[in-house]
């Protein structure tokens, strides 16, 4: 078949046996304004927090627990296999990558007159725990635990996924969840045994960080003995590494997260110290959004008695006091906090 006097409608590229036009465009500006596939811009799931499983065109189908697996079968349940792509294309192919903070990179491929061809979207996605009929069922079942996961300050949606997936990812710990509840300062978790409700209380920590209280809650006599229930708290600051918090009346880094352990810089003294969660959360503590503090990188240029002058790549010429020596042309970082000057060495 040969093809005279068609022309893209968009750059004017003219029509070949090799590249015809795809509704009057080139294959480049089709991809340029047309999509490949229906994607969605916004995702909403139903994930079971036990198994794993999700929720998709009225019936559950069991997944890794992973929301980049979760989002891929969603999208080829109710778009590829729905006929949801473009008839110029065949064998259309999706990956689903980076999903974090509710947002997921989708990456379609196909391939047109025997060219590969890809196009990459991005999406919103929320994912909904809710325990599936077969996990809902074990829920009739008494419980001998209960861990309630709580956190500092109001927990956000991604943190709440996350402690979901990693109770669904361990066999040992989901197969023995009776009931998954959350809430407003949490989550909590039942447990048809003591020791699996301990394993998930310690693998949570050992993930997230945190300290762990455990109390035993009277709830019968049974032949004249007490019957009671094992309540685990475990309680997790939601720092990370790299996050500027005001403790103990200094501004501090957030070196290491170490199960109930806290490696901390105190900007002040440039000292590492470690405290406990138990101690972080008894005595108080501040975290700090990148709208309290500017950070400026900058280079040193004088170094004396505790005071260093540096050159800076705002253009600005800093002053600030700093304990130990630092060498002329060092890189620092100078952190402006409520008017006051903290260095942070970028190297030792």
């Amino acid at each position: 078949m040969s093809f005279t006097g068609r022309f893209c409608l968009r750059c004017g590229r003219k029509e070949s046996d090799e590249e015809p036009l795809i509704d009057g465009l080139c294959l480049d500006c089709f991809l340029k304004e047309r999509a490949l596939a229906k994607i969605p811009n916004n995702v909403v799931l139903m994930r079971c927090p036990a198994c794993g499983s999700v929720y998709v065109s009225g019936s559950w189908t069991p997944t890794s627990g992973s929301d980049e697996e979760a989002l891929r079968y969603y999208i080829v349940e109710t778009v590829i296999k729905k006929g949801k792509t473009h008839k110029s294309f065949k064998d259309v192919q999706l990956a689903v990558l980076n999903a974090s903070n509710n947002r997921a990179e989708v990456l379609v491929r196909s391939f047109f007159m025997g060219k590969p061809v890809k196009q990459a979207f991005t999406i919103n996605y929320r994912i909904e725990a809710k325990l599936c009929p077969k996990c809902l069922s074990v829920k009739t079942r008494d419980y001998e635990a209960i861990l309630q996961v709580r956190f500092t300050g109001e927990p956000s949606e991604g943190v709440r996924r996350r402690v979901s997936k990693l109770i669904s990812s361990v066999r040992s710990i989901s197969s023995n969840v009776t009931d998954y509840e959350e809430l407003r300062e949490g989550v909590d978790v039942k447990f048809s045994n003591i020791s699996a409700a301990r394993q998930a209380a310690n693998y949570l920590q050992g993930v997230l960080g945190g300290y762990i209280k455990e109390s035993w809650k009277l709830h019968g006599v049974v032949g004249g003995r007490r019957y009671g229930k094992l309540s685990i708290v475990l309680r997790i600051p939601q720092l990370i590494p790299g996050e500027l918090i005001v403790f103990r009346n200094s501004l501090m880094e957030v070196l290491d997260i170490q199960r109930d352990k806290l490696v901390l810089r105190d900007l002040t003294r440039d000292e590492v110290i470690k405290t406990s969660f138990k101690s972080l959360t008894k005595e108080g503590f501040r975290e700090l959004s990148p709208e309290d503090y500017l950070i400026d990188e900058c280079e040193v240029t004088k170094f004396e008695e505790g005071r260093v002058t540096a050159s800076c790549v705002s253009g600005a010429m800093v002053e600030a006091s700093f304990p130990k020596h630092l060498s002329v042309g060092e890189r620092i970082q100078v952190i402006t906090y409520k008017d006051l000057k903290y260095v942070k060495r970028l190297r030792e």
